[in-house]
């Protein structure tokens, strides 16, 4: 016979029922397994890393209301993360007058998501594939002749200095366009990685010692590397170019006195897919206090074309994530407008 508890303990959301103090009543397996409960009997105390959700409760207590957290990172055990949804709700008595408790229920919704996300864009770097494979090279063609007319042209030219700028703009603007043409091809193209032994941590340090001293002063670089962490086999070049785009937007997203960290960390206990095996990951992440990005930017920030600079293209972030992807390593970001970005970069060993 079907009761509530076998029911409570089959569902694969953690659910949890807690008095107003805090004390734990109820849980079932999927919530113990998200916080690896053994004896933590207060709600408030297994949650302490967690303000936002104990605020969340705080809240459906004192205003007798139901409250959520959508895809919100929660910490778990030994200061790892997944992404939830929450949703409390109050539990009151049968007048409804009086608090008697909270029941929590936890999504998780960390696979899932990932899931979706990396597939949305592998079909927009098929999609781009397919359009500029044949495009590109078409283009490129005429494009050479152009340039090589406008080159002959300024050298016919003689004394005649206005007509010679011209000459030289349309050579100019052919160039760039031939270059873009070129980082079309480029990413339609499967990349051939030269994988070798490849220190990470160093790759960083040199990169951060050059735009150390090409970039302004008022930028602060704050180096942040875990010593112990193993070689990992990946294509150096391509990963410096990755960790070289990203610092290199964190630079562009300071205008005024600020601050660039870059940290390197292991990662002991991650699934990049669903129904993978927990792995070794490292972590490489690139934060700065800059501007951030709008909800727009965001959401648009690895589609191809997408900029918001007047002398960007739009690949850099696209490329970039490729590059990641074809290493089976993951590429993320979180912004707050007006308080800075943060973009991790992770990388299996």
């Amino acid at each position: 016979m079907l009761t509530l508890d076998h029911l409570i303990s089959q569902l694969r959301i953690g659910l949890v029922v807690a008095t107003i103090e805090g004390i734990i009543i109820k849980s079932n397996p999927a919530f113990d397994e998200i916080f690896s409960r053994r004896n933590v009997k207060n709600i408030f105390d297994l949650l302490e890393a967690n303000p936002e959700v104990l605020k969340c409760i705080k809240n459906a207590i004192t205003h007798k209301g139901s409250y959520s957290l959508w895809a919100h990172d929660l910490v778990v055990q030994s200061g790892k993360k997944r992404a939830m949804d929450l949703e409390v709700f109050p539990l009151t008595s049968d007048n409804g007058v009086n608090m008697e408790g909270v029941i929590v229920l936890f999504f998780d919704r960390s696979s899932g998501m990932r899931i979706t996300e990396q597939s949305k864009q592998n079909d927009r770097i098929h999609y781009l594939s397919t359009l500029t494979a044949g495009l590109a090279h078409e283009i490129k063609n005429p494009l050479s002749g152009i340039i090589g007319a406008s080159q002959l042209l300024g050298a016919s030219l003689g004394a005649n200095e206005e007509l010679k700028e011209y000459a030289t703009m349309i050579e100019h603007e052919a160039s760039r366009v031939d270059r873009l043409l070129g980082s079309l091809i480029r990413i339609s193209k499967p990349r051939k990685l030269d994988k070798k032994p490849v220190n990470i941590n160093k790759i960083l340090h040199n990169i951060v010692l050059l735009q150390e001293t090409r970039t302004r002063l008022h930028i602060d670089f704050n180096e942040d590397f875990d010593p112990s962490l193993p070689e990992i086999m990946g294509d150096e070049e391509n990963l410096a170019q990755v960790f070289l785009n990203l610092i290199k937007n964190a630079i562009e997203a300071i205008p005024h006195d600020g601050k660039i960290i870059v940290r390197s960390k292991m990662q002991t206990d991650y699934t990049l897919k669903q129904g993978e095996k927990k792995k070794k990951m490292i972590e490489v992440v690139i934060e700065d206090t800059g501007c951030g990005m709008t909800e727009i930017e965001l959401a648009n920030l690895f589609v191809p074309f997408f900029t918001t600079k007047s002398e960007g293209t739009g690949l850099g972030l696209a490329v970039s994530y490729q590059i990641i992807e074809e290493h089976e390593g993951q590429l993320r970001v979180t912004s707050e407008l007006g308080k800075g970005s943060c973009f991790s970069v992770l990388l299996p060993i």
